[in-house]
């Protein structure tokens, strides 16, 4: 992915540095303008509705700025935490032009008719503002969040501000209702601002406390500050309304324009924030955040219920009270509406963990179904990994074990015997006329020979015994705990069976060297090389026969028989 030019950090904090000046110097301005001695209150009014107008425009300015340059530098490239905060920042920039659109008929109808009506046509584009804002609010979480979960958020800030308007409605707001002379289409605006307001500004807390990892704390921080500067400034125009003492150019008009250059700088981080996840991302930095919930979510979660009786002892105190008015029916109708949020809520609880729980289950069974496949590829390479040990450890025709081990086994037998004093023999044994009988009868024929010359030699073996084949028509055994007459016997009995076995064209006869443990001749390559001399003492006689190593020494005969004996009497 290209890194976009854009999501550099210094060229972040510049942009936002100048921002935050303008912010700082317009608002300046403005509380000079309404604040300052001498001035006209028509010139109070003007300057008021025009920051009120151009507040919103420059923040829907500043927002359409970084999505094009986003788009632009991104080569039209994006992640989907980059695509989840544009979608939310063109939220925002919609719902901050139907302020704009708003402020400006209101404006025209005090600048220029002179009389703002209330409610009237710029009503109309203040209360879109509140679903694309709360639109908006509800993306900014960069990582997935399922649709149960996004209305979970909006039901739990539901809960609260139902919680805080129905004690506001029996102690300030009720009262202050019920004695304007307020139109019901205006009172009804008039308490319904802030109640939209309070919806927003608890979807803000509770997203900023819930989704912490992914929404910067900066934003989320001038997020929160924006929407309860609407808050105050939609309450206090609510309740002076009511009161009928509104009067424009008011030094709490000035949150207004505040709101929404918050609001503005608020988008301008979280935007500038994917824009960098992006370029991390391009140079190996995971797609999304690790996420690990917090302790805070959790009270915020249960804060809903903890409010709970707060409304019960107050619907308690309306019942024991005296006789109901609008007052009582606000509580009852406002405890009602709690009642049902509630048990909403906990149905959407209910399918969201059911939706968990079956993606649990889904991911549980992959998971068990990756763990027997390899399982089952375990199985599969141990059983290759066997078949391999045995190929590289067996002839392939014959079965036995191979040169390379036999000459381990021997070497490891020569230690022990060294060490331990162990008498061993070794018999090398050689197929007589082997050549003409592959010449006379064919190569498979000369195969079957070595495959039961080896069946009779492991028929011959004892468990101890080891039998390979040392190389062509060459068989080797060793004989642990054999002296050499011992191995003599041995051999003897293995060319006598191999003598009368009946093979399939011809009789078939082996020659035999014999070769045992001495002290002085403790190297297998010694041990082997008496053994084949014996062999070739055998082959040279006549074949069909079994010959003894002559021993090197005077004194080797002698070691001989010493372990010889050693071993008949144990």
């Amino acid at each position: 992915m290209i890194t976009p030019r854009y999501a550099n950090t210094d060229s972040i904090h510049t942009i936002f540095r100048r921002r935050l000046i303008f912010s700082a110097v317009f608002i300046g301005l403005l509380l000079l303008a309404l604040v300052t001695p001498g001035i006209s209150q028509t010139l109070r009014v003007a300057f008021d509705n025009g920051a009120s107008v151009v507040a919103p425009l420059a923040a829907l300015v500043w927002i359409a700025r970084d999505l094009l340059a986003g788009r632009r530098e991104g080569g039209g490239q994006e992640s989907k935490r980059s695509r989840a905060i544009r979608i939310a920042c063109t939220m925002i920039a919609l719902g901050a032009l139907g302020d704009g659109i708003g402020e400006g008929i209101w404006a025209y109808y005090e600048q220029v008719l002179k009389e703002p009506p209330f409610p009237s046509v710029a009503d109309i584009a203040y209360l879109t503002e509140y679903p694309l804002l709360l639109a908006g609010i509800l993306l900014m979480p960069s990582r997935p969040l399922s649709a149960t979960l996004r209305l979970r958020v909006l039901l739990d800030s539901m809960l609260i501000m139902t919680c805080a308007f129905t004690c506001s409605w029996y102690f300030v707001l009720g009262p202050t209702v019920l004695m304007s002379q307020e139109s019901t289409l205006g009172t009804i605006l008039s308490a319904g601002y802030p109640i939209g307001d309070l919806i927003l500004l608890f979807c803000v807390l509770i997203l900023c406390v819930q989704e912490s990892r992914t929404i910067p704390r900066s934003a989320g921080a001038l997020m929160v500050l924006g929407m309860l500067s609407i808050v105050i400034a939609d309450v206090v125009f609510a309740y002076q309304t009511l009161h009928e003492t509104y009067v424009t150019g008011k030094v709490v008009d000035i949150f207004w324009p505040l709101a929404y250059l918050l609001i503005g700088l608020a988008a301008t981080l979280l935007r500038s924030s994917s824009l960098s996840h992006d370029g991390l991302s391009s140079h190996g930095e995971d797609e999304a955040p690790k996420l690990q919930p917090t302790d805070g979510a959790i009270w915020l979660a249960l804060l809903p219920y903890a409010l709970l009786p707060a409304i019960a002892g107050l619907v308690v105190y309306c019942i024991r009270g005296r006789e109901p008015s609008m007052l009582e029916y606000g509580v009852y109708s406002g405890a009602a509406l709690l009642v049902v949020l509630m048990l909403f809520r906990q149905i959407i609880a209910i399918l969201d963990n059911a939706q968990l729980n079956r993606k649990l289950h889904g991911a549980y069974r992959e998971l068990q179904s990756a763990q027997d496949a390899i399982e089952t590829r375990n199985t599969s390479l141990a059983a290759a990994n066997a078949r391999l040990e045995s190929l590289a450890m067996t002839d392939g025709m014959t079965g036995l074990v191979n040169h390379r081990v036999f000459y381990e086994r021997m070497t490891e037998a020569c230690a022990g015997a060294a060490r331990y004093r162990i008498p061993f023999a070794l018999l090398l044994m050689d197929v007589d006329h082997f050549k003409s009988y592959n010449d006379t009868y064919g190569h498979p024929a000369g195969d079957t020979v070595l495959k039961e010359v080896a069946q009779l030699l492991e028929e011959s073996a004892r468990d101890t015994d080891v039998v390979a084949r040392y190389g062509g028509e060459e068989f080797a055994m060793l004989l642990p705990l054999n002296d050499l007459e011992g191995a003599r016997t041995m051999a003897e009995r293995i060319r006598v069976s191999i003598e009368c076995y009946a093979f399939g064209h011809r009789p078939i006869t082996v020659s035999i060297g014999v070769s045992a443990f001495a002290v002085d001749r403790e190297t297998p390559e010694a041990l082997v090389s008496s053994a084949d001399q014996a062999l070739y003492e055998a082959k040279r006689a006549g074949r069909n026969r079994v010959v003894l190593a002559r021993p090197k020494t005077g004194s080797a005969p002698e070691e001989m028989d010493r372990m010889s004996a050693s071993l008949k009497e144990a």
